[in-house]
């Protein structure tokens, strides 16, 4: 262990020397940044207000864009039929969109209704 520990010394160097001002300063940063970062997660992610509902319909892979057109037309209509009064417009986006940041597939669809 001696040998290691010369071998050591020798090639890093002694540990830098940390006085009691840095120390005292790190653990004051770290507790107002705690304390910074507690009062902030109350409202991270922001709400939106938006007022629309989405939800999200899956398919067998492989689907046909015409059959997607279909279901998503039948979907439509059976939640217009069953909650008339809460639902003012729907609107369904099937797949992705050219620049996707969340990409799907066909068999995927983005309903959204207000």
């Amino acid at each position: 262990m001696r040998l290691a520990h010369r071998i050591y010394e020798t090639r890093i160097g002694p540990g830098p020397a940390v006085s009691q001002a840095h120390a005292l300063a790190g653990v004051a940063l770290f507790i107002g940044a705690a304390f910074i970062a507690s009062r902030m997660g109350r409202r991270v992610p922001a709400k939106l207000g938006e007022g629309a509902i989405v939800g999200t319909s899956v398919r067998l892979a492989g689907i046909s864009v015409e059959e997607v057109g279909r279901s998503n037309d039948r979907i439509e209509q059976v939640l217009m039929a069953e909650f008339p009064d809460e639902i003012e417009h729907i609107w369904t986006a099937p797949g992705t969109a050219e620049v996707a940041t969340d990409p799907m597939g066909v068999e995927l669809a983005d309903f959204s209704w207000r």
